[in-house]
């Protein structure tokens, strides 16, 4: 199933250097002007007496850093020893700390930083050389930049029980590429939606958007061209666990104070897209009458005091009707925009296709009519008995 979550996993960055992380170029090394009063508590105390030759340097990350320790093990010499990690939550930052006989070494990152700090003290000129040229070596030169290629952040709750933020890549559209994939009244609205630009007040516009429809109708591949459209002003956060982010209002607080970022610089003059994915399970009209804390926080970042001067929207899709939605999610001044995702009918099915029917019905989606062209197929089926249920 393609949701936008495998898209991102699909484009990430990844490194041939035996599963490493992707950090890239060069190494400055600048030992005349290194201090033991510049460096923190931990790595003066464990090396400063026995190694008194120090190399330093800075190496730029292929993409943010997530505060992982696992990612920053992965540039150690085989043979060092971890002897303290340090999460300093107040300057958001990880410091790896590893020895071996003759030297020790610092790895030190801020989540979400693109530049990894490099501290290597040996007890002498040629061993500091050493590793710093073993370090160096597990970088990999940068990729050639895709101008289809965007960077999306992604939230999950950690294993550690705190939240979460890595940053992947997505391959994008521009709409006037797949306008022609949407049936007339669904494309009708989302052209208008592709334009849209906010206003000088946030206070002044909806906050959430709606998109609903059967699976297969093309709402993934729409999210990907809206992220390539709002490219200007929004910057894109795939919320992976977003009824999680909803139901805790510590969670909801740690992505809402997220200062949005581009270029490695912070960007406080741009919007942030909160997407999450099939939102069935929160926002369904079902729930009427029954506690559901993470719609009643979702309706608050809408309009209420949550939302208030936030420069935030929140994108939900969803595979049910409109009419089994919740109605407060729906009202005006709360939704910026609904947007139905239709199947195509006959007529429009066939011209779709050039003209040839095929095997299209009254309702099929897009994913059925790529499945139709011969673009999509699956392992062992007729494609002449097409069932619903593919995402695209």
């Amino acid at each position: 199933m393609t949701t936008l979550l495998s898209t991102l996993v699909d484009h990430s960055c990844t490194s041939e250097h035996d599963g490493r992380p992707p950090f890239v170029t060069d190494l400055d090394i600048n030992p005349e002007s290194f201090s033991w009063s510049q460096v923190g508590p931990n790595f003066s105390q464990l090396a400063s007496r026995r190694f008194p030759h120090v190399q330093t340097g800075w190496g730029k990350l292929a993409e943010r850093f997530s505060g992982s320790v696992d990612s920053l093990m992965g540039f150690l010499p085989t043979h060092a020893q971890v002897v303290r990690t340090e999460y300093d939550r107040r300057y958001r930052s990880t410091e790896l700390l590893a020895t071996t006989e003759h030297a020790a070494i610092s790895l030190s990152c801020g989540w979400q930083s693109a530049h990894l700090l490099v501290l290597v003290a040996a007890d002498s000129a040629e061993e500091a050389q050493r590793l710093t040229d073993e370090l160096y070596r597990h970088f990999v030169p940068p990729e050639v930049k895709d101008p289809t290629a965007f960077e999306v952040s992604t939230w999950n709750m950690g294993r550690d029980g705190s939240p979460n933020s890595s940053t992947r890549v997505v391959k994008t559209k521009p709409w006037s590429s797949i306008e022609a994939n949407y049936a007339p009244a669904t494309r009708r609205g989302l052209t208008e939606l592709m334009a849209f630009t906010p206003g000088p007040d946030p206070d002044n516009v909806g906050k959430l958007i709606v998109w609903h429809g059967p699976p297969g109708t093309g709402k993934t591949s729409a999210l990907r061209t809206l992220i390539h459209e709002w490219r200007s002003w929004a910057e894109p956060e795939l919320l992976v666990d977003a009824e999680s982010v909803f139901s805790d209002p510590s969670y909801l607080f740690e992505v809402m104070g997220r200062t949005p970022y581009r270029d490695e610089q912070p960007r406080r003059d741009l919007w942030r897209v909160l997407i999450a994915e099939d939102a069935d399970m929160y926002v369904g009209g079902h729930m009427s009458g029954s506690p559901n804390p993470a719609l009643d926080r979702l309706l608050n970042l809408g309009d209420g005091l949550l939302g208030a001067g936030q420069k935030i929207l929140v994108l939900l899709t969803t595979n049910v009707a409109v009419t089994s939605l919740s109605p407060a999610l729906t009202r005006p001044g709360r939704c910026l925009s609904i947007n139905e995702f239709t199947p195509f009918t006959r007529t429009e099915a066939a011209a779709w296709l050039g003209g040839r029917q095929g095997n299209a019905g009254d309702a099929t989606t897009l994913a059925e009519l790529y499945e139709l062209r011969g673009k999509l197929h699956r392992i062992g089926t007729n494609s002449a008995t097409v069932a619903p249920g593919q995402y695209l």
